[in-house]
């Protein structure tokens, strides 16, 4: 599954998106693309409804309830965000912060870190790439850590990060993505 953040009326984005597509395609990976611009996901209130009066629901009805199902039938979500200062952007932090049903409301601590408690058994291994005007060392540094440190609590068993900086040649790009995805699903 691809969760997109990117305008798709963006040229450069659109060779770069369909070059993952494809890629995916070759590889024959089902791929189920939302263009979260084009769903109506309101931004998480931070009730925690979602773990004490609805376990495992939010109370909000709203496209993020079904995202968030695809995301746990996934083995394998793919999420492309534009980077601003090394943060991705307010839509993919939206559906990243819709996240928190699935997690339970307790924690426990592993490798000297608190985490939350898993809901579920098993949870799909991420991709998150980003898009970039230009990039430097601590912007990557920042994202891959963000990004990290978000969905660690998901116990992802892969949870990988690159960056595409615009005009990047695509061939090059291309072949990063190939060795993360190879990467990937040897370990799946």
């Amino acid at each position: 599954m691809l969760l997109n953040s990117l305008q798709e009326n963006d040229l450069d984005i659109n060779e770069f998106y369909d070059s993952i597509v494809n890629e995916l395609k070759i590889r024959g990976w089902e791929t189920k693309t939302q263009f979260l611009k084009n769903n109506n996901i309101s931004p998480c209130q931070g009730c925690f409804e979602c773990w004490v009066k609805i376990p495992g629901i939010c109370k909000i009805n709203d496209d993020a309830r079904e995202i968030l199902k695809e995301v746990m039938k996934s083995d394998l979500i793919i999420g492309l965000t534009k980077l601003n200062f090394g943060i991705y952007s307010s839509e993919y932090k939206n559906i990243l912060d819709r996240f928190l049903p699935l997690v339970l409301p307790f924690f426990e601590k592993k490798k000297g870190e608190i985490f939350h408690q898993l809901r579920y058994e098993k949870y799909p291994s991420f991709i998150i790439l980003g898009i970039v005007e230009n990039s430097n060392y601590e912007k990557k540094e920042l994202f891959r850590t963000l990004i990290h440190r978000n969905l660690m609590d998901l116990n992802s068993a892969i949870i990988e990060t690159m960056i595409y900086e615009k005009g990047e040649d695509l061939i090059d790009f291309s072949n990063k993505f190939k060795a993360i995805l190879t990467n990937v699903e040897v370990k799946l």
